[in-house]
């Protein structure tokens, strides 16, 4: 994104994760190395705040996945009125998906590449303006 001319607020560069089925089962929460010493909450809380200044949110979700804090994360943003966009659609075998909430959530979730949400967004804020009555 930063490729681009985003600022990326959050996550901080660490490293790249990607889950597999085994994974995910047996594994725990993650600190990336720049949240070494800081409480989940902590984390949390500083992520969130990352989700309040921005001006969207873009998920990377390989093969589909998403979890159940990026899917708090997700509607952090959707009740903060922040665009949502993912790279990937979410996967069909998801236990979230099975949600009812979470079906509604799906219809204000675009699923494209971080090119073309960059270019989304800011086709919104140059051309969906409207002007102002004095």
């Amino acid at each position: 994104m930063e490729d681009l001319g985003v600022t990326v607020l959050a996550p901080e560069k660490g490293w790249l994760y990607i889950p597999s089925r085994h994974l995910l089962k047996t594994s725990g929460f993650r600190s990336l190395p720049n949240e070494v010493g800081k409480t989940k909450k902590q984390i949390e809380d500083e992520f969130l705040d990352c989700i309040r200044k921005s001006d969207f949110l873009y998920v990377v979700n390989e093969n589909g996945y998403i979890g159940s804090t990026v899917m708090m994360e997700i509607g952090f943003a959707i009740g903060s009125g922040i665009p949502i966009y993912t790279s990937n659609p979410i996967e069909e075998n998801s236990e979230i998906q099975s949600d009812l909430w979470f079906k509604e959530i799906l219809k204000v979730i675009k699923v494209m590449s971080a090119e073309n949400a960059i270019k989304d967004f800011t086709s919104k804020i140059f051309f969906s303006s409207k002007p102002r009555q004095l």
